[in-house]
């Protein structure tokens, strides 16, 4: 029974010896660690650490609807980051497009209506220097038998002419001084008729933003009729 008993000690001091070994050997490992530790890193309560920081951001505002990569994520040129959610911008897009469409639709209208007015002035001027012409014309044949008439008092003076050759004269000087004076009418009219298209003219054009206007055939400088002349030979 001695035999035993001096094994079983044996077999503890050797499990304690064994135990020991290995806690003195983990204080060994750890002071070791610790002692590496402090002789390869500083420690400090206000320690700054150098890095580069490059700022993003986007063209455009918008709410980021997606992100394509996580913190710390190397990325190389031209990968995508975020996306930014486009309905903002498309609703802004539609309505632009709907404006441009009206304006493009209002331009329209309006240079068809600038070459309607445009077509009638060009009408109208030509009617007034048509009217103007004929005016012109008429008051020179007024003229020549207004100073046919004239001859025709003198004669009358000298009993060389009859009154119902006087009578003849004298009607056709008071009928080409009327068609005289009814020509001249007529260029009032048309040149009024050009005013009123030139008007309608430069208010498409102003609408537009830009200026009409222009010249029309001038007022004709006629002459007034002679002073009434007399009934009969005397």
């Amino acid at each position: 029974s001695a035999a035993p008993t001096r094994s079983a000690h044996s077999g503890r001091r050797l499990m304690g010896f064994l135990v020991a070994s290995a806690m003195l050997a983990g204080l060994f490992f750890s002071g070791l660690r610790y002692l590496v530790t402090v002789f390869t890193h500083e420690s400090t309560d206000d320690a700054f650490i150098e890095t580069s920081i490059v700022a993003v951001s986007p063209k455009v505002a918008g709410i980021v609807s997606a992100v394509h990569v996580k913190d710390n994520q190397w990325v190389n040129a031209g990968d995508p980051l975020l996306d930014i959610d486009p309905r903002d911008y498309e609703i802004t897009l539609e309505r632009r497009r709907a404006a441009l469409s009206v304006s493009e639709s209002n331009r329209k209208s309006t240079e068809a209506a600038y070459n309607v007015m445009k077509a009638k002035l060009a009408t109208a001027e030509a009617m007034a220097s048509q009217s103007a012409a004929e005016a012109a014309a008429s008051r020179a044949t007024a003229n020549k038998t207004g100073a046919d008439l004239r001859r025709a008092e003198a004669l009358c003076e000298q009993k060389v002419l009859s009154q119902q050759e006087y009578d003849q004269i004298r009607a056709a000087a008071l009928a080409a001084d009327a068609s005289a004076a009814a020509d001249q009418d007529q260029v009032k009219s048309d040149l009024s008729t050009v005013a009123a298209a030139r008007a309608q003219v430069d208010a498409v054009v102003a609408a537009s933003g830009g200026a009409a206007g222009g010249r029309g055939p001038a007022m004709l400088g006629l002459p007034p009729p002679p002073a009434a002349w007399p009934r009969r030979c005397r």
